[in-house]
């Protein structure tokens, strides 16, 4: 049997490793979004709070039928929100860096059977960082594709959503890939800048491993994803719903491929 494929088999054995990052991946998605629902909400409260309801129009009335003294503790309570909105904004950033990297370093110290200590994590938080800058570049990048592939004419409809998925698909799969094998690298190294060469030289002298994994990766999520579509037609009027299983789906494909690519290529 092919090395690569017995290796595949082998990962899906690991089901009780791939429920723990699951429930780590979970842990962290719910955490993070209620971190920003919460700076989110409290942004608003204050926003009406300082507006006290009226729409732009009948504050830009108010402004000019109020007296000077109003106007003056207005502006002040709009740089209190401004400084509000950006404070918060750079902690909730700083807090999410910090939640991110504490799951992710325990998951790959569980998954090579690695010490964490607390030096170890700190140096996470800049590789979270620096993935993190990555990924809003590769965003722009990706913003950019799908705009020239929503130029292009398609004979039909059902060509269009074929096409469109199927770029959404590399690049979101792409992405992960390279990401854990960073992960995995900053793992075993500790170091940020070694491990992008170790990364570089990774891809170079096991290309070809490499690319049968990411095609196993490609045909997995595709088995999985349609596994999910399938079981969300069942709730296609609970919106809610269909959103947890699409969800709790892609942290499925998300833990497996950590258990995989972790495995000596």
């Amino acid at each position: 049997m092919n090395p690569t494929f017995q290796q595949y088999l082998n990962s899906w054995k690991k089901l009780p490793t791939i429920g723990l990052i699951w429930i780590h991946d979970v842990l962290t998605v719910l955490i993070l979004t209620f971190l920003w629902l919460g700076f989110g909400n409290l942004l608003t409260s204050q926003a009406l709070a300082m507006s006290g309801g009226k729409t732009a129009e009948e504050l830009k009335v108010l402004l000019f039928t109020q007296s000077l003294e109003a106007n003056q503790a207005f502006l002040g309570n709009i740089k209190v929100f401004f400084f509000l909105l950006t404070g918060g904004t750079i902690l909730v950033i700083i807090l999410t860096i910090l939640i991110f990297s504490l799951f992710q370093a325990r998951i790959w110290s569980t998954l090579l059977a690695q010490p964490l200590t607390l030096k170890k994590y700190w140096r996470w938080n800049w590789i979270t960082l620096i993935i993190g800058i990555i990924l809003v570049i590769y965003l722009m990048v990706y913003a950019f594709i799908r705009f020239f592939t929503n130029l292009i004419p398609y004979p039909n409809e059902i060509t269009y959503l074929i096409v469109t998925q199927l770029v959404v698909l590399v690049f979101l799969l792409t992405f992960f890939f390279i990401s854990f094998i960073v992960f995995k690298e900053f793992a075993q190294t500790n170091k940020v800048w070694e491990t992008f060469h170790n990364v570089y030289l990774t891809l170079v002298k096991h290309k070809k491993t490499l690319l049968k994994k990411y095609g196993f990766t490609i045909l997995t999520t595709v088995v999985i994803g349609i596994i999910s579509s399938l079981l969300q037609r069942f709730f296609i009027t609970q919106p809610i719903i269909t959103m947890f299983i699409s969800i709790g789906f892609l942290l499925i494909i998300t833990s497996w491929m950590r258990v995989y690519i972790a495995m000596e290529t």
